[in-house]
């Protein structure tokens, strides 16, 4: 079978993909990959990512399988710990994801967002937080299977893929990750209409309604309160904060760039 799609499983494996034309990841398995890559060797092209499966649990370490638009090779490195690497090279981190997803009130699992790479998690595993991850970028449907608990997946590249998880869930997190997407692009747009910074991080009307940038720093204050002071309350001073985000210096000598 000649598909890029399908390169690196095994002529069987292929073959049955072929005859489906779904690869079915409730009855994948590593051994089913040909190509195995060590995982200080492992060179990801983001922009192909299809799926991550992950195949480890808490007391049970696997490979996990990588699928690209170029197809399937497998390595010992967990989603996460290849997650992981990608942000610390982006230099961005699990925390700045976490406080997206507060102030979007968003309810699924922390998606990983970055331009076109649109991952949310999907698959948990039974024994502990392992899951798989998958690139909303090249979804074109979540359909319904015989099975409650597993779901038909239309690629925009011409293939379908089978998961064990519910089209409730995976429409859900589609629609969240689709959603961070959405919002970042109204910020760039909003900081580009901006002739200065200043006008994104003033303190609103009504403290309920709070920027962006002043509900992370609210957040990333609150985490560090909590971090060095735990017997503390951590409760932040609101209005020091706006000062400090204003660069209100309140009688002290104006700073040097002013």
């Amino acid at each position: 079978m000649a598909n890029s799609l399908t390169h690196g499983l095994t002529a069987e494996y292929q073959e049955k993909v072929a005859a489906e034309q779904v690869v079915n990841f409730t009855n994948l398995q590593p051994a089913d990959v040909e190509i195995f890559v060590p995982g200080d060797q492992v060179e990801i092209d983001w922009s192909t990512l299809l799926y991550l499966k992950n195949y480890s649990s808490s007391d049970h370490a696997a490979d996990t399988v990588i699928w690209t638009t170029t197809g399937f090779y497998r390595t010992e490195r967990t989603p996460l710990a290849l997650l992981q690497t990608l942000s610390k090279c982006v230099g961005v981190d699990w925390f700045d994801y976490r406080v997206e997803k507060g102030f979007l009130k968003l309810t699924s699992p922390t998606p990983f967002v970055l331009g076109d790479l649109l991952l949310f998690a999907t698959e948990r595993s039974q024994y502990g937080k392992y899951y798989s991850w998958l690139n909303g970028r090249y979804l074109q449907s979540v359909n319904t299977t015989a099975r409650k608990e597993e779901s038909r997946i239309s690629l925009t590249v011409r293939m379908e893929m089978i998961i064990r998880d519910s089209t409730t869930r995976l429409s859900k997190s589609w629609g969240e990750v689709l959603q961070v997407q959405r919002s970042r692009q109204q910020w760039v747009k909003q900081f580009m209409q901006t002739p200065q910074a200043g006008p994104l991080i003033e303190r609103p009307v009504r403290v309920d309604e709070l920027t962006y940038c002043q509900y992370f720093a609210k957040q990333l204050l609150t985490a560090y309160m909590k971090k060095t002071q735990p017997k503390a309350t951590s409760v932040v001073d609101e209005e020091a904060l706006w000062q400090v985000l204003r660069d209100d210096q309140r009688g002290m000598e104006p700073p040097l760039d002013s």
